[in-house]
Protein backbone atom coordinates (compact mmCIF):
# COMPACT_ATOMS: atom_id res chain seq x y z
CA UNK A 1 0.00 0.00 0.00
CA UNK A 2 1.48 3.52 -0.80
CA UNK A 3 0.08 6.80 0.52
CA UNK A 4 0.43 9.88 -1.61
CA UNK A 5 -0.55 12.78 0.19
CA UNK A 6 -2.79 13.13 3.20
CA UNK A 7 -1.82 10.32 5.73
CA UNK A 8 -3.45 6.88 4.97
CA UNK A 9 -7.28 6.49 6.41
CA UNK A 10 -10.76 6.17 4.71
CA UNK A 11 -11.14 9.14 2.88
CA UNK A 12 -7.36 10.94 3.62
CA UNK A 13 -6.35 10.55 0.08
CA UNK A 14 -4.20 7.35 0.28
CA UNK A 15 -3.81 5.45 -3.06
CA UNK A 16 -3.53 1.31 -2.74
CA UNK A 17 -1.35 -0.30 -5.07
CA UNK A 18 -3.84 -2.97 -6.53
CA UNK A 19 -2.98 -6.46 -5.58
CA UNK A 20 -2.43 -9.43 -8.02
CA UNK A 21 -5.08 -11.37 -6.34
CA UNK A 22 -7.88 -9.06 -5.29
CA UNK A 23 -10.91 -9.87 -3.64
CA UNK A 24 -13.72 -7.46 -2.82
CA UNK A 25 -16.55 -7.51 -0.14
CA UNK A 26 -16.04 -12.00 0.36
CA UNK A 27 -17.20 -13.69 3.14
CA UNK A 28 -15.51 -16.78 4.43
CA UNK A 29 -12.57 -17.38 1.86
CA UNK A 30 -9.83 -18.99 2.57
CA UNK A 31 -6.28 -18.36 0.97
CA UNK A 32 -3.69 -21.12 2.59
CA UNK A 33 -0.45 -22.86 1.56
CA UNK A 34 0.22 -20.56 -1.66
CA UNK A 35 3.66 -18.81 -2.78
CA UNK A 36 3.42 -15.40 -4.16
CA UNK A 37 6.54 -14.65 -5.36
CA UNK A 38 8.07 -12.03 -8.58
CA UNK A 39 4.66 -9.57 -8.74
CA UNK A 40 5.00 -6.50 -9.78
CA UNK A 41 1.80 -5.39 -7.30
CA UNK A 42 0.67 -6.52 -3.87
CA UNK A 43 0.16 -9.71 -3.50
CA UNK A 44 -3.42 -10.27 -1.90
CA UNK A 45 -5.46 -7.41 -1.85
CA UNK A 46 -8.93 -8.15 0.56
CA UNK A 47 -10.91 -4.73 0.23
CA UNK A 48 -14.25 -3.23 1.14
CA UNK A 49 -16.05 -5.49 3.78
CA UNK A 50 -14.69 -8.94 4.28
CA UNK A 51 -15.05 -10.84 7.06
CA UNK A 52 -14.03 -14.85 8.29
CA UNK A 53 -11.65 -14.93 6.12
CA UNK A 54 -8.36 -17.45 7.09
CA UNK A 55 -5.20 -16.37 5.41
CA UNK A 56 -2.20 -18.48 6.54
CA UNK A 57 0.63 -20.65 6.06
CA UNK A 58 1.49 -18.56 2.40
CA UNK A 59 4.81 -17.30 1.15
CA UNK A 60 5.00 -14.06 0.16
CA UNK A 61 8.14 -12.56 -1.55
CA UNK A 62 9.60 -10.31 -3.85
CA UNK A 63 6.84 -7.97 -4.80
CA UNK A 64 6.95 -4.85 -6.09
CA UNK A 65 4.13 -3.61 -3.45
CA UNK A 66 2.94 -4.67 -0.81
CA UNK A 67 2.51 -8.61 0.63
CA UNK A 68 -0.91 -8.94 2.25
CA UNK A 69 -3.65 -6.05 2.60
CA UNK A 70 -6.53 -6.32 4.30
CA UNK A 71 -8.27 -2.91 4.14
CA UNK A 72 -10.72 -0.66 4.02
CA UNK A 73 -13.99 -1.51 5.32
CA UNK A 74 -17.02 -1.09 7.22
CA UNK A 75 -17.26 -4.40 8.44
CA UNK A 76 -13.88 -6.48 8.67
CA UNK A 77 -14.11 -8.98 11.23
CA UNK A 78 -13.83 -12.19 12.49
CA UNK A 79 -10.35 -12.32 10.18
CA UNK A 80 -7.62 -14.34 10.66
CA UNK A 81 -4.16 -13.72 9.01
CA UNK A 82 -1.32 -16.25 10.81
CA UNK A 83 1.65 -18.00 9.78
CA UNK A 84 2.36 -16.31 6.50
CA UNK A 85 6.33 -15.42 5.61
CA UNK A 86 6.20 -12.38 4.47
CA UNK A 87 9.67 -10.43 2.53
CA UNK A 88 11.28 -8.67 0.51
CA UNK A 89 8.23 -6.62 -0.40
CA UNK A 90 7.87 -2.93 -1.86
CA UNK A 91 11.07 -3.22 -4.17
CA UNK A 92 9.29 -0.59 -6.25
CA UNK A 93 6.78 1.22 -4.00
CA UNK A 94 8.76 2.04 -1.24
CA UNK A 95 6.22 2.40 0.91
CA UNK A 96 4.96 -1.04 0.55
CA UNK A 97 4.09 -2.89 4.15
CA UNK A 98 4.15 -6.97 4.22
CA UNK A 99 0.76 -6.93 6.24
CA UNK A 100 -1.48 -4.14 6.03
CA UNK A 101 -4.81 -4.14 8.40
CA UNK A 102 -7.73 -2.03 8.41
CA UNK A 103 -10.63 -2.03 10.15
CA UNK A 104 -11.22 -4.54 13.02
CA UNK A 105 -8.42 -7.55 12.22
CA UNK A 106 -8.56 -9.38 15.07
CA UNK A 107 -6.59 -12.56 16.33
CA UNK A 108 -3.34 -11.64 13.34
CA UNK A 109 0.01 -12.57 13.81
Amino acid sequence: MTARGAPPGPGAGYQLVPGNVAFRSVRRVSVEGNRFTHLGAQALDFAEDGSSLVIKRNVVEDTSGGGIGLNPGAKNRNNRIEDNWVHHVGREYRGGIGISLWGDAAGHR
